[in-house]
């Protein structure tokens, strides 16, 4: 399938407390939709120029090689451009979600959207 294809998805985003949350829904998400989000959510982010925090529910999406890389990819060029607070990921549980939190420890594995927003603002990450 051409990502032209794809069906539309969009990042959404949050302002919770006056702080900027890229919301990426891809629940269910096929493969070129999750890698479509992905591609969109990086073209956003580009001309950042103020911290923001992200969020992704991949609840019942199966994460295959390619989703991997660009996901990796994607966590390297936020890494390197130094606005992000955060990252949330819901939809993980059992043992994957113990076997996340041992590979991925800087990413909190929230139950839902409030948990993760929750977790996104406290602390002092946003100084």
């Amino acid at each position: 399938m051409d990502l032209q294809e794809v069906p539309m998805r969009s990042v959404k985003q949050l302002s919770e407390s006056g702080k900027r949350i890229f919301f990426c829904d891809l629940r269910q998400a096929s493969e070129e939709e999750f890698l479509h989000m992905l591609d969109s959510l990086r073209s956003q982010l580009v001309n950042q120029t103020r911290p923001y925090a992200t969020v992704f529910d991949i609840t019942d999406t199966i994460i295959t090689t390619d989703i991997s890389q660009r996901s990796r990819d994607l966590a390297n060029f936020t890494a390197k451009q130094g606005l992000t607070r955060g990252t949330a990921t819901i939809g993980i549980t059992g043992i994957k979600r113990v076997i996340a939190r041992v590979v991925k420890p800087n990413m909190y594995w929230a139950n839902d959207l409030d948990d993760a927003k929750r977790w996104l603002l406290e602390g002092d990450r946003w100084k």
